[in-house]
């Protein structure tokens, strides 16, 4: 029988991440746990904060790679709408006996985890669209400024802001009906690095904290195996994990569950 390790996905966030497969008889690690890992010192000291938390790392780790969060809405003053558990916004506006454009916006929290000038694939599909309905994505404005530049209404790469100061949304996704008119659209959208050709869901972060006994420095290193540290859980569909530190560590080497085929 051929064995044939398939390694999960490790993504670098700001310091070097590495991973490596071992034949085992499991399925992917979706909602598992890392076999094994090491997390190596810098100079500074990783985990060297104020003293009230003091060698504290929180870790988030993210099951996939929509950085789309649809489950956390935005309320304000205008008429708005959340997506189900899906990720479908669907939306029906009857302005038959209205005098002037009557507006539902579909705003979402910004992702912390985005860079500033960089560009991202906007996935958007409409499964339903009917009526006189208007749907704009991502549009910029002074008012409930988006993380992302303007953008067409359709799939296709975006580039974030030069700046984040005062962006109070992900997307800035408004869907219209004009004076006299009705509409309706279901539509979901995912934000992702690369292009991606269909919407995998948003799941929200699972985060751990590793307390450390002393600052951990360059040369020095701490193992999850050896040193009580927390299990990183794991998804699926790929892994992020960010490290919210002052000092970064300098490597941080995962041993992941592989799929025997």
């Amino acid at each position: 029988m051929d064995r044939k390790k398939v390694l999960l996905q490790a993504i670098e966030s700001g310091f070097e991440v590495t991973s490596e497969g071992i034949p085992c008889e499991t399925e992917y690690a979706k909602e598992g746990n890392a076999l094994d890992y090491v997390i190596e010192g810098n100079d500074g000291g990783v985990g060297d904060l104020t003293e009230d938390q003091k060698y504290k790392i929180p870790l988030a780790y993210c099951g996939n790679e929509n950085l789309f969060n649809y489950t956390e809405p935005i309320k304000n003053k205008y008429s708005y709408t959340a997506a189900d558990k899906d990720g479908w916004f669907d939306v029906t506006i009857d302005n038959t006996s209205g005098t002037t454009t009557s507006y539902i916006n579909c705003w979402t929290k910004p992702n912390l985890n985005l860079k500033t000038d960089t560009q991202y694939y906007l996935y958007a599909e409409i499964a339903e669209l009917s009526g006189d309905m208007g749907y704009q994505c991502c549009n910029y404005s002074t008012s409930g400024k988006p993380q992302f530049k303007n953008s067409s209404k359709g799939t296709g790469y975006i580039t974030t802001l030069s700046d984040f100061t005062g962006s109070t949304c992900m997307l800035r996704t408004i869907c219209s009906c004009a004076a006299g008119k009705s509409g309706h659209i279901k539509f979901r959208i995912a934000v992702y690095k690369t292009k991606k050709d269909i919407f995998t869901p948003y799941a929200i972060p699972q985060t751990a904290e590793i307390y450390l006994d002393a600052p951990l420095k360059s040369g020095e290193s701490i193992r999850y195996t050896s040193g009580n540290l927390p299990p990183l859980p794991l998804q699926e569909d790929g892994n992020t994990i960010t490290v919210n530190t002052t000092v970064q560590p300098s490597k941080l080497a995962v041993t992941y569950r592989a799929k025997v085929k």
